[in-house]
């Protein structure tokens, strides 16, 4: 072969067709194309190879070693051709493009995976990117439209962006265990109730989030003044200072993922209904998703929806 050359495509998917359909005249019959034209492509692309691709017989015709070796080789090739086609065609039609998503840490660590995954094999030609940010960091973003939508616990209002909520979660009171050591007593808490936990001495993230909002909510609406003897914003830091017997703190399943962090601290749900937050997801009104006509958005909520309808998002359940 020349190595100028270049294989025409059609040649090749004439090529294949004569081999599936074993014959000229029922490939032409097949692509819809006058038999004259179909030999003409072979004998081009015979010409281009340098190489005789079919031998005449009793039985029709038969591929060449040089034949077989090409036909081995361009059938994957046109298969996986059209298949790209028909996903880009596909995702051109559902106006789908690449994507940024805003997610809080505890949403981050439990979900991105699987909508990354998840993305990847239903849009593989177009990118997502997911930002992991504390909300008032993902809510300038959302604004200043550097993330298309964001999925948040108990979202703000705001005039200019849609919310649509999702699920709800447990927020849950970690305490130290038995050996923890550190400047506090050991409680048991046995007959835990919502004064009670809510009387404990605490590490809370600061204001405004959503998480330190709806403790004080809670607390106000029962008269109560909570104890909050630290301020961090940190999860992981809080969990490594309630472990080491320093505070009591909450926070919801999503954040406890790991088998240590169950190890390591006691985990209890409250019995009063208060203790829950909503995860929603969030967009602006005239930003590139909206939630009554965007593929990406029923895709995204579709697939987070059966994540928690499988049991992967701890606690939670549909709204």
């Amino acid at each position: 072969m020349d190595k100028g050359c270049v294989v025409n495509l059609r040649s090749l998917r004439y090529f294949a067709e004569i081999v599936r359909l074993n014959g000229i005249t029922a490939a032409a019959e097949s692509l819809r194309i006058a038999q004259p034209a179909v030999s003409r492509q072979i004998q081009n692309l015979e010409k281009e190879l340098g190489v005789k691709l079919f031998e005449r017989s009793r039985k029709g015709i038969e591929l060449t070693g040089a034949g077989e070796f090409l036909h081995k080789r361009v059938v994957p090739l046109i298969l996986e051709l059209d298949q790209t086609k028909h996903l880009l065609t596909e995702q051109a039609k559902a106006d789908v493009t690449d994507v940024v998503i805003g997610l809080t840490a505890g949403e981050g660590a439990t979900v991105a995976p699987i909508l990354i995954d998840a993305w990847s094999q239903r849009f593989p030609a177009a990118k997502i990117r997911i930002v992991e940010a504390l909300a008032p960091t993902i809510y300038d973003q959302l604004k200043s439209g550097a993330l298309d939508f964001c999925i948040v616990p108990d979202p703000m209002r705001f005039p200019d962006i849609w919310t649509k909520p999702l699920f709800e979660e447990p927020i849950v009171l970690i305490a130290p265990t038995e050996d923890a050591g550190g400047v506090l007593p050991f409680q048991d808490l046995e007959d835990l109730n919502l004064r009670k936990a809510l009387s404990l001495p605490l590490v809370l993230p600061s204001r405004p989030n959503p998480l330190r909002t709806t403790i004080e909510d809670i607390a106000a609406a029962h008269g109560i003044t909570i104890d909050v003897t630290y301020e961090l914003d940190s999860m992981s830091i809080i969990k490594d200072l309630v472990s080491r017997g320093n505070a009591y703190g909450f926070t919801t399943y999503s954040y406890l993922s790991n088998e240590a962090d169950m190890q390591k601290l006691r985990v209890f749900e409250l019995p009063d209904a208060a203790f829950k937050r909503h995860i929603s997801m969030m967009g602006l009104f005239d930003g590139p998703t909206n939630p009554s006509d965007s593929a990406v958005i029923e895709f995204i909520e579709g697939r987070i929806i059966q994540t928690v309808a499988d049991g992967q998002w701890p606690g939670a359940k549909p709204i």
